[in-house]
C-alpha cells in the first residue's frame, strides 16, 4: 500500500522492493493500492471499480476464498503507531472485505510500529479484527522497525546488517554470504537499536518480542496468538 501523491500512487522504493520480494518468495499475487484520504467501504468500492486490475483481483479472490480457508495476506507499507499507510485497522479490514476476501487464515502487516499499543479498544488489532468479524484470521504486526531483504531495497546495507556497526555477539554478525541470502530470499529484518538490524528467522527471541499476533474470539474480543500457533503447517 502506498500514499496518494497528486491523485496518483507514490513510487516508494522500499515498499515496492519489499512487496516484490515477498511476492517472489511465496509465489503470491501482488496488487498495489493507494491509501485513500477517506477510506470508507463505499470509497474503497469505488476505487476498486475504477481499476481493472483490482476488479479482476476481487473476482478471483472472492471465488478462491469461497473454496479454501488457507489464505494468507501480506500488507506492505510504511507504518506508525496503530496505523499502516496512515490507515487504522478498521480501514484495512473494510478494504480486505471490498477486495472479495471471504476467508483469511493469516494477515501479516510488514510496516514499522503498526503493532505498538494504543488504547486497547482502539488498537490496530482490535479494529481490524472487529471489521473482519465473523472471519477470524490471525493478525501479525510489528512494534518496531521491520523491513524485507531484496536486491532493490537500498535501505538495507551490509554495514547496517552485519558489518562493523553490529558488535553484539549474542545477536550474531552476518557473513557476506548470509547477507546475500537475506536479499535473495526476501527475509525479514528487525531493528534492534539505532545501529543494528537482525534477521527475524535467525533471532527467534527478538522476533517474538517485536512481532505481535492476535485473533478474534468474538465481536470486540481478541486474544494473543502464540508463535507456535502462527507457525503451524
Amino acid at each position: 500500500m502506498e500514499p496518494m501523491v497528486n491523485g496518483g500512487v507514490a513510487e516508494d522504493e522500499e515498499v515496492i522492493a519489499c512487496s516484490e520480494g515477498l511476492a517472489r518468495r511465496y509465489s503470491a499475487q501482488l496488487v498495489r493500492i493507494a491509501a485513500l484520504a477517506t477510506p470508507t467501504a463505499s470509497n474503497w468500492r469505488q476505487y476498486i471499480d475504477q481499476h481493472g486490475e483490482l476488479r479482476h483481483f476481487k473476482k478471483m479472490t472472492s471465488e478462491l476464498t469461497e473454496l479454501s480457508p488457507d489464505i494468507g495476506v501480506y500488507i506492505v507499507a510504511h507504518g506508525g503507531v496503530g496505523v499502516v499507510a496512515g490507515l487504522r485497522g478498521n480501514h484495512v479490514g473494510e478494504l480486505l472485505r471490498e477486495l472479495g476476501f471471504r476467508q483469511i487464515r493469516k494477515i501479516a502487516i510488514v510496516a514499522c510500529n503498526t503493532g505498538k499499543p494504543t488504547t486497547p479498544d482502539q488498537s490496530f488489532f482490535g479494529l481490524i479484527c472487529n471489521a473482519l468479524w465473523p472471519m477470524t484470521p490471525m493478525v501479525a504486526a510489528y512494534n518496531g522497525m521491520v523491513t524485507v531483504g531484496d536486491p532493490k531495497n537500498s535501505t538495507i546495507t551490509a554495514t547496517s546488517v552485519g558489518g562493523k556497526a553490529q558488535s553484539n555477539t549474542k545477536i550474531g554478525v552476518l557473513t557476506p554470504a548470509q547477507f546475500e541470502v537475506m536479499k535473495q530470499r526476501a527475509q525479514k529484518a528487525i531493528k534492534v537499536n539505532q545501529r543494528q538490524l537482525v534477521l527475524a528467522n535467525l533471532n527467534p527471541e527478538i522476533n517474538k518480542k517485536a512481532k505481535l499476533v492476535f485473533k478474534a474470539t468474538g465481536q470486540n474480543s481478541i486474544v494473543p496468538v502464540t508463535p507456535e500457533e502462527w507457525h503451524d503447517a
